[in-house]
């Protein structure tokens, strides 16, 4: 019984032996690894661009290569925004604007882009309110990080990209 169970704890320790073998390889030798390519850095040129804002009627969307239409109200004006040069971290949002303080509250992102450059145009169906802009522009310009609503004009109906 002794040696049964000596050679059967022989047999036991030999596969757990095995089982943890590495394979053997020279002195010397590395295992090679395999690394993901890093993607390649892009630098964005300096923002340097001013987004403007007009009615659809206005603009000649031929002139563009990049478009991109947005509908809010299908039944309202059509706006066209572009830029003079290139601009970053561009974002519009859609929400209300509060009567006492002011206080823009988005509800959604209506578009975002990294950048936008003058060969873009973006085209927004919507409805404009009376009194209070609904639609807060946020990008990175020629001047810095602006803030601006887009509001049309109740005197010729013009569209204005205004800081309040």
């Amino acid at each position: 019984m002794k040696k049964f169970l000596t050679t059967l704890m022989s047999l036991l320790l030999l596969l757990a032996l095995v089982g943890c073998n590495t394979p053997n390889m020279p002195t010397g030798t590395t295992v090679p690894t395999v690394t993901e390519p890093s993607p390649p850095e892009t630098t964005l040129p300096e923002p340097a661009g001013t987004l403007k804002a007009d009615l659809l009627q206005n603009v000649d969307p031929d002139k563009f290569g990049q478009t991109y239409q947005i509908t809010i109200d299908a039944k309202g004006e059509k706006v066209a925004l572009y830029t003079d040069g290139m601009i970053h971290d561009l974002l519009i949002e859609y929400g209300s604007m509060g009567l006492e303080d002011n206080a823009f509250t988005p509800e959604y992102t209506v578009f975002s882009a990294k950048s936008m450059s003058p060969d873009s145009l973006i085209i927004i169906c919507t409805y404009f309110p009376d009194l209070l802009p609904n639609l807060r522009v946020q990008y990175t310009g020629a001047e810095g990080n602006i803030t601006r609503f887009l509001f049309q004009s109740g005197k010729d109906g013009s569209i204005l990209l205004t800081e309040n």
